[in-house]
């Protein structure tokens, strides 16, 4: 198991908003992303460079959760 405290989930769904989903008593965020993929090829780009500046925005994307002993 990764045991990652936050994560990211990208749709391909279109232009829907994004949303923080809270695992409960879980301490897991997981950010949900969507991209239109009907945008034409340079658009398309531009959203993904912009989603990835995003994600490094969040900071600590990568702390791992204490991981349960065994």
């Amino acid at each position: 198991m990764l045991a990652f405290r936050r994560g990211h989930l990208v749709y391909a769904e279109g232009d829907a908003e994004p949303y923080l989903h809270v695992v409960r008593r879980g301490g897991i965020e997981i950010r949900q992303h969507a991209l239109d993929l009907t945008l034409p090829p340079a658009e398309l780009l531009a959203a993904v460079e912009k989603l990835v500046e995003s994600t490094i925005g969040h900071g600590a994307d990568h702390e791992r959760a204490p991981a349960d002993p065994p």
